[in-house]
């Protein structure tokens, strides 16, 4: 854990929440979800897996792609509870390799204007990377924590838009500081169809999915 990354985003979130001009009124969304959605990310840097079984040489992974669930759960106007987990999977013909992560997390909401939510929120995270290969497969897990402030808007009565900056430290994985930006087309009150492209200085990732919210 790099001690000065670590403050830094800390400390924005902080001025994030002192700064923000969050008024009595309830939120402009309901927040109480389940979510399904396909996850694609590429690194910045390939991975390489030695084949192993007496072959020569290695198999290289630009990305992994997978799926990714969640749930939220609304408390009260202004607090939230989340609980999600993904799985990324690739694999040759000698080699595999897939990541898996989950998190629980506490959040707080509130509406800045009539059309505007700005959200904050912090997990904890597990998470777990296996590589395979002819000779077996061997695995790496640590948990740690992650933190996240964004703003999510209605552009049109069926379009939302939102972004968001959030610094995940995952222990012997590292720490990283991501941006994001997405949207929702909602087909009626409850279902929308949801997309996003998150970006870091290790991958870059998008998503689609489908939302029911209560």
């Amino acid at each position: 854990m790099k001690p000065l990354q670590t403050f830094v985003p800390a400390a924005l979130l902080a001025s994030a929440l002192a700064a923000t001009p969050v008024t009595a009124a309830p939120t402009n969304f309901d927040y109480s979800s389940l979510s399904i959605a396909l996850n694609s990310v590429s690194f910045d840097d390939d991975v390489f897996i030695p084949r192993g079984g007496g072959q020569a040489g290695s198999d290289r992974y630009s990305g992994l792609t997978g799926i990714s669930v969640s749930g939220v759960w609304q408390v009260s106007d202004k607090i939230i509870l989340s609980l999600a987990s993904s799985y990324l999977y690739d694999d040759t013909s000698a080699t595999e390799y897939e990541e898996t992560t989950g998190s629980v997390g506490i959040g707080f909401v509130a509406p800045i204007d009539e059309a505007m939510d700005f959200i904050s929120e912090f997990s904890v995270i597990s998470a777990e990377v296996e590589q395979c290969n002819l000779d077996g497969c061997t695995s790496v897990d640590d948990d740690g924590y992650g933190i996240q402030a964004g703003l999510r808007r209605w552009a049109t009565p069926n379009v939302e838009i939102n972004g968001s900056v959030a610094y995940t430290d995952l222990g012997d994985f590292g720490d990283t500081t991501s941006v994001g930006v997405g949207g929702a087309y909602w087909l009626t009150d409850h279902s929308s169809i949801t997309g996003a492209l998150r970006t870091s200085s290790d991958a870059t990732g998008v998503v689609l999915g489908y939302r029911y919210t209560f």
